[in-house]
């Protein structure tokens, strides 16, 4: 079916009529991009054609009237008038589909391509993009999610958005006071994009058409950086227009209602796009950033396996030593290192391991490769391992490690004693092979700690986000991880005792490192080679003595 209103035809289909009589129809779309794993769509209303598109992009609470405001901006383009007997809607307003499907389509980021034909109010093409309402009952998790969401929507090049004209923070005009709730959200994703978005920025507060709504308050105590602010009253827009007192009142609100649409179009039909250049980088940085942490973590983890297992194996030695000179039959436990290989989930894709050294070299890997594959090529060495690049592999698993305790018997204890005086020739040379371990783990958490501190102060440069975190505050929260973990991981009373030990050096000699790098009166290779100078004199327990 098709609607010919004042010249404009638009194809649709009937869905329902409401308690007030009105037709809500739902326009045809036809599918031009399409995302299954990351639940991202666009889809086009109209005939194709070459004229200029303007792209908004809306964010806001569940409830704040997003989806209305979407619908109303619709119906506005098209033309659609008070007395008309229907209005357009898109699927998430009509309420009357199967609850699941309902929630499935409001999960999606959604793309409204919206071409321009004759008799509608605008000149141009129109791309309004709806995504998830944030802070519902499913929590951080969810929120987390439409963040990733909207991530690869504005960098993946499949999905070609390389500037905005209008970034809508789309909020209830009806709140009255400062909700700590909605600051967060609004700091979190106002993160997302660069400082070069800043002018590109409107609140658009529903649920009111006062000019000086209690809503500006509310942003005020948000410090929420925005170039205007618009209100609208979408509640008219499916209301009783058959005649009446309630009617003619109605259509004055409507009347109302589209001037304040008129203004807010007309702006944008003259608004200038804001590049996403910064944004892409921001997001890029913060990618980047992620696969640090989580590497600087793995070593982190790996350094004091190293040292608890170089510990547990210089006791075993020594035990049986003495076992030995006492003529003693030996009996007791060894640590030893298991690899495990786990798959990979979510939105990361792959990882590449050395299958020589059998470890993760470099993960997270995703499917983005212009702006943030990492794979390692080339025929030289490794950051991390000592092969080539090209001697890795692209796998769907990373390589972890866990410690067991085994038990050793006299028989094993006597040949593990005897090979290594043959191959060893002494104690030292092999707790020296150990050593050489943990120096690596060492260096290799300078180095990530070096990428961590770089990422953060571009993220810090280029970010609009007013509360930018300190390396210090990442450090802190990775280092809580590896503590819960690792402990929870180990029953042993006498090596989770040296366990919490190197733990809690640690966060000394990682701001010892973090102090070096970001000095700034001295060059980016003094400050490297002083980096590592201390990580190999001051990560390494054995010139100080300890066990």
């Amino acid at each position: 079916m098709a609607n010919a209103n004042n010249g404009v035809m638009l194809a649709y289909q009937h869905v329902m009529t409401n308690e007030n009589g009105l037709q809500l129809n739902q326009p045809v779309t036809h599918l031009k991009k399409f995302d299954e794993r990351n639940q991202i769509q666009i889809l086009t209303i109209g005939k194709e054609n070459t004229k200029p598109t303007k792209a908004f992009l809306l964010i806001g609470q569940t409830g704040a009237g997003k989806t209305r405001l979407l619908n109303a901006m619709i119906n506005y383009i098209m033309k659609v008038r008070f007395e008309d007997n229907f209005r357009y809607t898109v699927k998430d307003e009509i309420g009357t589909m199967p609850k699941n499907k309902t929630e499935s389509q409001t999960e999606f980021v959604t793309g409204y391509l919206i071409y321009q034909q004759p008799g509608m109010a605008v000149e141009c093409n129109y791309l309004i993009i709806d995504t998830p309402g944030l802070g519902d009952t499913r929590g951080r998790g969810q929120q987390l999610k439409i963040k990733k969401q909207i991530e690869v929507f504005l960098s993946d090049e499949t999905f070609d958005i390389s500037e905005l004209h209008c970034l809508g923070f789309v909020v209830n005009g009806t709140i009255n006071r400062s909700h700590e709730y909605l600051k967060e959200i609004v700091l979190e994703f106002e993160s997302l994009f660069g400082k070069d978005t800043i002018k590109i920025t409107k609140i658009l507060a529903t649920h009111t058409d006062d000019d000086t709504p209690a809503v500006s308050k509310v942003l005020d105590d948000i410090k929420i950086k925005a170039d205007k602010l618009y209100t609208f009253d979408n509640g008219v827009l499916y209301c009783n227009n058959q005649g009446g007192k309630k009617a003619k009142l109605c259509q004055m609100q409507w009347e109302f209602l589209t001037s304040k649409y008129e203004e807010f179009f007309e702006d944008m039909l003259v608004a200038k796009p804001g590049s996403l250049r910064l944004c892409k980088e921001a997001i890029k940085e913060k990618m980047n950033l992620e696969r640090s942490l989580l590497m600087l973590k793995r070593h982190i983890d790996n350094k004091v396996k190293a040292l608890l297992q170089c510990r547990n194996k210089q006791k075993l030695y020594e035990e049986y030593y003495t076992a030995m000179r006492c003529n003693e039959e030996f009996e007791g436990e060894e640590t030893i290192t298991v690899k495990e290989r786990v798959p990979i989930n979510g939105r990361f894709t792959h990882a590449h391991n050395c299958p020589r050294c059998e470890q993760t070299c470099v993960y997270p890997c995703t499917v983005w490769k212009s702006a943030f594959c990492s794979c390692p090529t080339g025929v030289e060495e490794c950051d991390f391992c000592p092969c080539s690049k090209n001697d890795h592999e692209k796998e769907n698993e990373t390589i972890e490690s866990r410690q067991e305790k085994r038990h050793i018997t006299n028989e094993e204890m006597k040949y593990k004693y005897e090979q290594a005086k043959t191959n060893m020739q002494n104690m030292e040379e092999l707790m020296g092979e150990l050593q050489e371990e943990t120096d690596n783990h060492s260096k290799q958490m300078a180095i990530y700690i070096k990428t961590v501190v770089s990422h953060i102060e571009r993220i810090n440069e280029i970010a609009r986000n007013p509360n930018p975190k300190a390396t210090e505050d990442y450090i802190c929260e990775l280092l809580g991880d590896v503590r819960d973990t690792m402990l929870m991981g180990t029953t042993d009373a006498s090596d989770r005792q040296y366990m919490t030990k190197l733990l809690n050096e640690l966060p000394a000699q990682i701001d010892q490192i973090v102090l070096e790098v970001t000095k700034k009166k001295t060059s980016l290779s003094e400050r490297f080679k002083a980096m590592t100078s201390y990580a190999k004199l001051n990560l390494n327990p054995f010139g100080r003595g300890g066990h």
